[in-house]
């Protein structure tokens, strides 16, 4: 099975970008978008998530039993519960310069 990335919701027109990084290195990039039952499919495949709003709480963490690592699109990451995704062993990471 190969390493997948799941993007969850989001307002991009393409992925262009992340498919340029990800794709060589034998990622699967899977956009879920925001519909609860593709989301929930999702996470239980994914290796890693980038979201740009959603929160991911602790219940969400729950549900990415394969997940390594989070990353937000965004500045901040207080939508994530670091303390949920620290317990999974999960690492966080954010973009500080998005919109820059």
């Amino acid at each position: 099975m190969p390493f997948i990335c799941v993007v969850t919701d989001h307002d991009y027109l393409t992925f262009e970008p992340e498919e340029r990084v990800l794709r060589p290195v034998g990622v699967e990039l899977v956009v879920a978008g925001r519909e609860r039952a593709a989301l929930r499919k999702a996470f239980a495949t994914a290796d890693a998530l980038l979201s740009q709003y959603i929160p991911i709480d602790a219940e969400t963490v729950k549900m990415l039993p394969r997940c390594l690592v989070i990353v937000r699109y965004g500045v901040g990451f207080d939508a994530v519960d670091l303390a949920a995704a620290t317990e999974a062993g999960i690492c966080v990471c954010n973009v500080p310069d998005y919109g820059t």
